[in-house]
């Protein structure tokens, strides 16, 4: 079989096409994990903090840190992982809140949980969590909140 010249350029545009939708999905991932860090640190720091100083049962603080964490992730989100997103900003912080809230309940459902195992390891329980419902975060807004539909 004798494959031209046009159709090997067609093939190898076709290839860098995949490479470099790969490639900005990877740097995607990337930004999300830079300021989804953030956004949890910040959740996990007020979290405990609040459960420290002010002497809160855990799951009330965390309804604190989520509060606060949700702001810091959209305007993170917003700017930097889905900047190149083209959705209208209302429309997709209506969509983040959603996702954000669903988040909330589900790390709230877990957390609970694992606190009535054990309610002294709160900060290691809320730091599990925290990581299991991120990964939640990023499909839902990749796939919904941030589409420019």
């Amino acid at each position: 079989m004798v494959v031209s010249r046009h159709e090997v350029s067609k093939m190898a545009s076709l290839e860098g096409s995949r490479l470099h939708a790969r490639s900005k999905e990877m740097r995607r991932v990337a930004r999300f994990g830079m300021v989804g860090l953030v956004a949890t640190v910040v959740h996990w720091l007020v979290t405990v903090s609040v459960t420290e100083l002010l002497q809160l049962n855990p799951l009330v603080a965390n309804t604190v840190g989520w509060g606060i964490a949700v702001a810091v992730s959209f305007a993170g989100h917003w700017s930097v992982t889905f900047g190149d997103h083209g959705g209208p900003l209302i429309r997709s912080g209506l969509r983040f809140l959603g996702v954000s809230a669903l988040g909330f309940v589900a790390n709230s459902i877990l957390f609970g949980a694992l606190l009535s195992i054990n309610p002294s390891l709160y900060a290691f329980w809320l730091s599990l969590t925290l990581a299991l419902v991120a990964v939640m975060t990023y499909l839902l807004s990749n796939l919904w909140a941030f589409r420019s539909d």
